[in-house]
């Protein structure tokens, strides 16, 4: 670990943070955990520990990327008072440590900060969440803009894995049509813009590269009805096993949720890919590689064909 690092990772045990700081390195990061220890990494409680210990045990730290936080808008509704603890009042401490040290801040919202009326929202469209868990993340935007001069915030849509058994949406989709499940029940209505955990991290790492301030989206480059990315992977799937599996289309209103969704939450990720020349990947491009992964071995038709994708191999 060392004591010359410039980035500050908060929640780096899970999702996000961990392949962040695998990217990064220890010799560039510290990172923080709380309840998961990963190897290299520092414990951090935010809710009973003052973030000026730590900030005074690494003072070379430049920037910090706030990535802690509950974000299952179901537990933020049904536990309110403690996601209010955790994802507002110990940010809000965390952010003023930060600023007294002149730190840049980095702080991961949400697409769910949108009613999901529209879509294909901007950085110009104004917030107006419907969800708990979303107007957390709009209270701490406008701390940020009110308490500091020194922010970035990145609003997240829904970030999506490669590997097989990672969790994610495709992955945990697959999983499920080789396990023998019988139907998906999926919804029509719900959009959003699904981007690759990939070039989540690389994101990020370009955004703290150049100090950016203000807000981005950082999303797919168009969005998807869930039904659409269910269907596309199903496809892929069956050229390599027979699947069996039904698709049953519903409404994200029938499943029985606490809190009614934002429907259509896609985000344009425009002003990002400005600023920071981020590649980001066609999910047509994350199925067929969450596929070959499952299947390494098997023979693409091109390759079968000599080269030609419109004969068939044998």
């Amino acid at each position: 670990m060392s004591t010359e690092a410039a980035y500050l990772i908060l929640g780096a045990s899970r999702n996000v943070g961990i392949h962040l700081f695998h990217r990064v390195g220890p010799s560039l990061a510290i990172a923080t955990y709380s309840s998961n220890p990963i190897p290299e990494a520092v414990h951090f409680d935010a809710l009973s520990m003052n973030i000026d210990h730590l900030l005074e045990r690494f003072p070379i730290i430049t920037n910090a990327a706030i990535l802690y936080g509950e974000t299952d808008p179901d537990k933020c509704f049904t536990n309110p008072d403690w996601s209010r603890t955790l994802n507002v009042d110990s940010i809000r401490r965390v952010i003023d440590g930060l600023t007294r040290r002149g730190i840049h801040i980095l702080f991961m919202s949400s697409q769910f900060v949108f009613d999901g009326v529209k879509g294909d929202y901007t950085e110009d469209d104004l917030p107006n969440p419907i969800l708990l868990y979303g107007k957390q993340k709009v209270e701490i935007e406008r701390y940020l803009e009110h308490n500091s001069d020194n922010w970035v915030v990145l609003r997240l849509s829904k970030a999506i894995g490669d590997s097989p058994r990672d969790g994610s949406l495709f992955p945990n989709w697959v999983d499920s049509a080789l396990a023998g499940r019988p139907s998906f029940h999926c919804a029509t209505d719900q959009k959003l813009s699904p981007i690759l955990a990939a070039d989540v991290v690389e994101a990020i790492v370009r955004v703290m590269a150049l100090t950016l301030r203000g807000v981005f989206h950082l999303a797919g480059r168009r969005g998807y009805r869930r039904i659409d990315l269910l269907e596309m992977i199903l496809a892929l799937l069956k050229d390599h096993m027979n699947v069996q599996t039904e698709v049953v289309p519903c409404s994200i209103h029938d499943f029985d949720l606490p809190e009614r969704r934002p429907v259509d939450v896609s985000m344009r990720p425009d002003k990002l890919v400005s600023a920071t020349g981020l590649e980001i990947a066609d999910m047509e491009q994350v199925c067929r590689r969450v596929i070959q992964r499952y299947f390494p071995h098997s023979i693409s038709d091109k390759e079968a064909s000599g080269g030609d994708p419109t004969r068939k191999p044998r």
